[in-house]
């Protein structure tokens, strides 16, 4: 995508990021009417705000536009029986609907890549839903694989279609 910055979100985009993160969470919603309800705010002000100042929150954005969000974590894991390291964590990636496809979240994962090794991590985690394919493959085209799955049995239709 042509001339398009990534860098951490500013204090006066919430209400580009909440516009994002209710796309995101709409998708999920539709997947997942079992587990997701679409609230009236997904990302509350106050965790926008910490995470702004935290630079946990990181956007792509182009001609003064945020065309997407990512939300990390850093996680030190440090337990008993496994190797202390440090991961991020993606806990949110959200391209506006308009310009998915066009290697927007690409270029957030190599922007992860880049802040996970300028702060020491061993690697980079991220949940995503099975049902939502076009993410899975775009993550398994950046590098990301399987490590472990979270398994459930639902007695309702888990991965609702798309009407």
């Amino acid at each position: 995508m042509d001339r398009m910055t990534i860098r951490a979100a500013r204090p006066d985009e919430y209400g580009a990021v909440e516009r994002l993160m209710k796309q995101v969470h709409a998708m999920h919603v539709q997947w997942r009417p079992d587990v997701f309800a679409m609230p009236e705010t997904v990302l509350p002000e106050d965790v926008f705000a910490a995470d702004a100042a935290d630079d946990r929150l990181i956007v792509a954005e182009k001609a003064g536009q945020v065309l997407a969000v990512m939300q990390l974590q850093l996680r030190h894991v440090e337990r008993p029986g496994r190797i202390t390291e440090n991961m991020l964590h993606i806990d949110a990636l959200g391209v506006d609907e308009s310009c998915r496809g066009q290697g927007v979240g690409r270029a957030l994962i190599e922007e992860a890549k880049r802040i996970a090794r300028a702060r020491g991590c061993t690697g980079i985690t991220l949940g995503v839903y099975a049902c939502n394919e076009h993410a899975v493959q775009m993550y398994e085209h950046c590098g990301f694989t399987a490590r472990s799955i979270n398994m459930e049995m639902k007695l309702t239709d888990g991965c609702a279609k798309e009407r």
